[in-house]
């Protein structure tokens, strides 16, 4: 039974690290390089604009 515990104790741990590393950087990523999402939000409604607008014609 205290294997168990252990096991699952373990994986919440490890599961809990992980999502604080990610944060950790994406944070770290968003600060030093935040014209990558800007470039890929204004490419995504410039698409979007264009798919429109070949539907309206």
């Amino acid at each position: 039974m205290s294997i168990l515990v252990n096991s699952l104790l373990t994986i919440a741990g490890l599961y809990m690290v992980s999502s604080l590393i990610g944060k950790m950087l994406k944070s770290h990523l968003d600060k030093h390089y935040p014209s990558a999402d800007r470039e890929l939000e204004a490419a995504l409604a410039e698409g979007i604009q264009l798919a429109l607008a070949k539907d309206a014609a």
